[in-house]
């Protein structure tokens, strides 16, 4: 059998070759001898008793080595016309033509390779080496010639059929199957290489490729799961494999997966980058913190280990420390909006807001003198968002109102909306209500959603239900969850009911719909209901965040499902390691578990987190009461009541208990 990279020839033509051979080695010496030019012509003569065949076959050899010769010397046009002469004198041999058809791929005359290749094709189509160098012609061609590539799979395919072990073919029509886009058929010719030569990473590599690309992640983390129980060395294999745990949000099962790597290869860098980010996620954030110090300790520069570490210090509750970080990050470079974004939060969590301001302020002023207009945008908008945060009612709209009265802005329609809230919130919704009305860029559900929730809020109860119904009767999925929303902010969940059950009518895997549905249906204390719908919401999209919260919190508040509730909690966490709601859930789950040592550690990073929350505050002191320090719980249960919250009067009840039982 040929090598994949040899020229192979079968024996009709080895008399022309073998003597193309020796005419080849004189035409391809830098300075022929006048020995070896006699050589060349004694070979082009014919005698008049040799067979008129016999002679072609010599004209055609002496062409094809003059071709060749020529060719190597740069001679291009002479080279073409010399293998023209060689396809005339043997038109009935496919390797001339083959031949003919590399060199025109390597000269940029691709339709011509390609026509050459076909023409071999059709003239041996079963001989397995014109299969195969035919193959690599149009393969060569196929960028500026795509129907070279459907001919070189049919190529190929047969190829397979005599060769079925060759691995450069399996390997190779699973390539040209991947460029096609039929990843799945891809990957069975890959698996069927890999077969053939199991300890063959690269091979592994792209059928792992072709697995992802056909959306079958699942099959992609068995095969990497398999190919490293027998050769747990192949790094990238491992990286891949955590890569994909993390995507599908299984991040413990990729601290495993980086933890178990042979001792050879747990210094590799980027190996401990992965695992810090897979520990931040988990919560293991010492460990995450400890991870990502060595790697800076090793190159202090590093961007994205800076910004992990300052993550991981937000996470801590470190706050003070991840500012100064991050503003040493920002001055590095003042017009990164996402480090402007984490340290503004930081400002916002510490109380500082004019800081805060600042920071947005000054970005958006260096991003417009730097042209970038479109960061510009992002940045202003980032500052209404901080002010409405803020609740800073007057200087919003100072801020919003150039937009909002400027249809050209990028920011007109979001202006306008923060215009209209802000007037409200500050007393003017009156002046709110017209500003509402007049404008026509705010797209109409949004528009009598607004409306009807400011005059429930004058308690125009009548009007705001006509505007509510108007929207009703618009009956599309964005206004029945529009009309949702209202009515969730009045407290009607009964009466939101039907019109989420309508949009899974129009939409029936709608993720936003099956949430508000599933919150309905808690809300109304329909616990069982309410389970079933973020069940069916979370088998749409296993990482909705937020329905991994909702659902993991209501069953830890009720005891229900505890095992359960602490993992979709977990993974919730996990996206969003920072976001006190989620990790006082996580807190609250491993309290109902008895996990009180781990609750208080959660809980007091929460409450760092969310330092006004008055039902965050209330869990860590029922925290420190279970593990007898009834000092702190007071604190904490009287900061609740401090906070003035939903809850002020069951921990009134709590506190009341803790004097009589002193």
């Amino acid at each position: 059998m040929c090598r994949r990279d040899a020229r192979c020839y079968p024996a009709s033509v080895k008399g022309m070759l073998c003597r193309l051979v020796v005419v080849g080695v004189v035409l391809l010496s830098p300075t022929p001898s006048a020995a070896g030019s006699r050589a060349l012509n004694d070979f082009a003569a014919t005698e008049d008793s040799q067979h008129h065949g016999e002679a072609v076959e010599g004209a055609a050899a002496w062409q094809f080595a003059l071709a060749r010769s020529l060719a190597a010397e740069g001679e291009t046009e002479a080279a073409l016309e010399a293998w023209r002469s060689a396809v005339e004198l043997a038109p009935a041999e496919p390797y001339v033509r083959l031949e003919f058809g590399r060199f025109l791929g390597r000269v940029g005359r691709s339709a011509e390779a390609r026509r050459q290749a076909a023409e071999a094709l059709r003239l041996a189509p079963d001989d397995p080496d014109v299969l195969r160098s035919a193959a690599d012609v149009l393969l060569g061609v196929s960028r500026q010639e795509p129907a070279a590539l459907v001919e070189a799979k049919a190529a190929l395919e047969s190829l397979a059929a005599a060769r079925p072990h060759d691995v450069a073919t399996l390997f190779d029509l699973g390539r040209v199957l991947f460029e096609l886009g039929r990843w799945e058929d891809a990957a069975r010719w890959f698996e069927r290489a890999a077969d053939e030569q199991p300890g063959n990473r690269a091979l592994q590599s792209y059928r792992v490729s072709a697995l992802l690309e056909a959306k079958q992640t699942d099959r992609a983390v068995e095969v990497l799961e398999e190919v490293l129980a027998h050769d747990a060395a192949f790094l990238n294999g491992r990286l891949q494999l955590a890569s994909l745990l993390s995507d599908r949000g299984e991040h413990r099962r990729a601290v495993e997966v980086l933890s178990s790597a042979p001792a050879g290869q747990r210094d590799d860098r980027e190996l401990r980058w992965q695992l810090a980010g897979q520990q931040y996620r988990i919560g293991e954030l010492e460990a995450a913190l400890a991870t990502v110090e060595a790697l800076l300790a090793e190159d202090p520069e590093r961007l994205r280990e800076r910004i992990l570490r300052g993550l991981i210090l937000s996470a801590l509750g470190r706050d003070q420390e991840a500012a100064r970080l991050y503003e040493s990050l920002l001055a590095e470079r003042p017009r990164n909006l996402d480090l402007a974004r984490q340290l503004v939060k930081l400002h916002e969590r510490n109380d500082r807001p004019e800081a805060a301001e600042e920071v947005l302020r000054q970005l958006e002023k260096r991003l417009r003198e730097a042209g970038e207009t479109e960061l510009g945008v992002q940045a202003r908008f980032e500052l209404l968002s901080h002010l409405w945060r803020r609740r800073a009612w007057d200087e919003l709209i100072d801020a919003a109102e150039p937009a909002a009265d400027d249809p050209e802005s990028p920011l007109h329609l979001e202006a306008l909306i923060f215009t209209v809230e802000a007037l409200h919130r500050s007393g003017r919704s009156e002046r709110a209500l017209e500003r509402l009305t007049a404008s026509q860029a705010i797209p109409l559900p949004r528009r009598l959603s607004e409306q009807a929730q400011i005059l429930f809020d004058l308690g125009r109860d009548r009007a705001a239900a006509a505007v509510l119904q108007s929207l009703v009767d618009l009956d599309q999925p964005e206004a029945l969850l529009a009309a949702t929303r209202v009515l969730h902010g009045e407290g009607a969940y009964v009466e939101a009911r039907p019109h989420l059950e309508r949009i899974l009518e129009l939409a029936p895997d709608s993720t936003e719909a099956l949430y508000w549905l599933g919150a309905t249906y808690e809300r109304s204390g329909d616990f069982r209901r309410a389970g079933e719908v973020f069940g069916r919401l979370l088998e749409l999209d296993p990482q909705h965040a937020p329905a991994l919260n909702y659902l993991g919190y209501m069953w830890a508040e009720r005891g229900e499902n505890l095992d359960r509730a602490l993992e979709l909690v977990r993974r919730a966490v996990a996206q969003e390691p920072d976001n006190g709601a989620y990790v006082d859930s996580l807190g609250w789950a491993h309290f109902q578990l008895g996990n009180y040592h781990q609750a208080r550690v959660l809980l007091e990073r929460a409450v760092r987190l969310m330092p006004d929350d008055a039902v965050v505050a209330e869990h860590l002191g029922d925290v420190y009461r279970h593990l007898g320090e009834s000092g702190r719980a007071r604190r904490q249960y009287r900061r609740a009541l401090e906070l003035d919250g939903d809850n002020r009067e069951q921990v009134r009840q709590k506190l009341e208990r803790l004097r009589e039982s002193l």
